[in-house]
């Protein structure tokens, strides 16, 4: 009996043990990923942005739209058109973005649509029938894979293997995590008359815009695509033809 109990004992504190293990590894794992992005100026300003930019999408876009909507007087079905249109827009874009090589070459032309996006949640503000609301949401979801891709894969071209995977973490915590953090907010604004669900959405979109296009203001951000690791592809491409020829 007494040797059951003792190895009951020691078994349970070798599960807790392993349990806190992995509890320190993992925040370690954050820790270092936060370190390693905010050390390297252009993925700070990749990630900085993608947490304001997901603040001022997630709560208006999710949150607010329905309420506007229903405010306009639109039925159930008016919003589920806007879901799919929103939908729609995503995959059309993801295609246009493959098109495009990702926009390889043209990042300067990623401010200027996330610009539009902000532009396209402000509209809303302007909005009195569904026709209108429907090229929106599809004008946001084109933008938001056509921003999302190229962003995610430069990333992943140019964060160091060991990296990567701390690095992408971080990126789905400012994407994700802090969606509820908008969400609050937007609630406590409607919840204590400071604002309509219609002007969340019009300076929603405007600080959306604001905080894209800021991204010129960087040389960081200008000069990004000249990482060795980001031109190794493009000039494999340009040698391609001539290697073949020969």
């Amino acid at each position: 009996m007494y040797s059951l109990h003792s190895h009951s004992i020691t078994k349970d504190t070798t599960s807790e043990s392993t349990t806190d293990s992995k509890a320190r590894s993992y925040f370690k794992d954050i820790v270092g990923g936060i370190r390693f992005t905010y050390s390297i100026p252009i993925l700070a300003i990749i990630l900085t942005t993608s947490l304001f930019t997901n603040m001022m999408f997630s709560g208006p876009v999710n949150m607010i739209i329905p309420i506007h909507v229903n405010d306009l007087g639109w039925d159930g079905s008016a919003f589920s058109s806007l879901i799919t249109s929103l939908g729609v827009g995503m995959i059309v874009g993801g295609m246009l973005t493959g098109l495009f090589k990702g926009f390889r070459g043209k990042f300067m032309l990623l401010p200027v649509i996330l610009g539009c996006m902000g532009v396209g949640i402000s509209s809303y503000y302007f909005i009195e029938e569904l026709s209108f609301g429907l090229v929106s949401h599809f004008l946001i979801g084109m933008a938001l894979s056509m921003t999302n891709i190229p962003f995610i894969t430069y990333i992943q071209s140019t964060v160091p293997a060991n990296m990567l995977g701390r690095v992408m973490s971080l990126l789905s915590l400012m994407s994700v995590g802090f969606g509820p953090v908008s969400y609050a907010l937007c609630s406590f604004l409607l919840a204590k008359n400071i604002a309509t669900p219609g002007h969340l959405l019009f300076f929603g979109g405007i600080i959306f815009a604001s905080v894209s296009l800021s991204l010129f203001f960087f040389r960081s951000f200008r000069q990004m695509e000249q990482h060795p690791n980001w031109k190794k592809p493009a000039m494999e491409e340009e040698l391609l033809p001539a290697t073949l020829s020969s």
